[in-house]
């Protein structure tokens, strides 16, 4: 962004210096016509790389929410993971696994 301001400020500078010509002097020349042209140019550039500017940092907060969000999923995962590998290692008669009366039963309508 700073060349495109020296590029602003050079490109002012020769329109004002242009501008302090006497009356009979001013001319519509072919380099006017080029620092008019090139001021709005530069004018239009500003402005795309100012939207640019924007939809980065929008790009960014979105990226941001989404790594949250994986990370989130990847924890859950681990943890579901985690449980399932210790029921496989699970059988009928393993010491953790607890009686409860009716366990099997279908409940009642």
């Amino acid at each position: 962004m700073l060349g495109v301001h020296q590029v602003h400020n050079i490109n002012s500078e020769c329109l004002h210096i242009r501008s302090l010509r006497m009356e009979d002097d001013h001319l519509n020349d072919e380099p006017y016509k080029q620092l008019i042209q090139e001021s709005n140019l530069v004018k239009d550039l500003e402005k795309l790389m100012a939207d640019t500017l924007i939809r980065v940092q929008d790009q960014i907060k979105t990226n941001i929410a989404v790594k949250s969000n994986l990370q989130l999923d990847w924890s859950q995962k681990t943890g579901a993971f985690n449980i399932d590998a210790q029921n496989l290692s699970l059988n009928i008669k393993s010491g953790s696994i607890l009686f409860r009366a009716s366990s099997a039963r279908e409940p009642e309508k």
